[in-house]
């Protein structure tokens, strides 16, 4: 019976919600990881030869530091991915803001006419930046 007890207690701990601070920025959260039922869940994959640091993704443009829309996904090595973040809703393109070497990248798209809003489930954002000098991004959305 004790056993039980202590398992339960690990689980019941470890599901503890929790938001990351990123490094020498008190103010700024990465959003909870992990997908939930019912929602668009989005991960980002870094196909670039940079490190994008701080990284977050508005998925309807506009508004930055709202919670709503805009997800904290914070540091993403080259060649890496991170883990789900869930939205209510989302478009299939959106704003991307991040720092590459020490240098802030902000790209959005022109408008979202057109676009209609992606059905619930889990989506990876392949996201390329060949080339920060002339603000480029390529992305790709790949329902899982």
């Amino acid at each position: 019976m004790k056993n039980i007890i202590f398992i339960a207690s690990i689980i019941l701990l470890s599901c503890k919600e929790s938001k990351n601070i990123i490094p020498n920025n008190p103010q700024v959260y990465i959003d909870t990881c992990g997908k939930l039922n019912g929602k668009v869940n989005i991960r980002i994959k870094n196909v670039s030869n940079y490190t994008y640091e701080k990284f977050s993704y508005d998925q309807k443009g506009g508004f930055k530091n709202n919670p709503k829309y805009e997800k904290i996904y914070g540091n993403l090595p080259a060649s890496e991915t991170s883990c789900y973040r869930a939205y209510d809703s989302s478009y299939s393109i959106g704003t991307i803001r991040a720092t590459i070497n020490s240098e802030e990248i902000v790209m959005s798209p022109i408008d979202y006419v057109g676009e209609i809003l992606l059905s619930n489930g889990d989506y990876t954002l392949t996201v390329d930046i060949p080339d920060i000098s002339r603000r480029m991004y390529v992305t790709t959305l790949t329902k899982e």
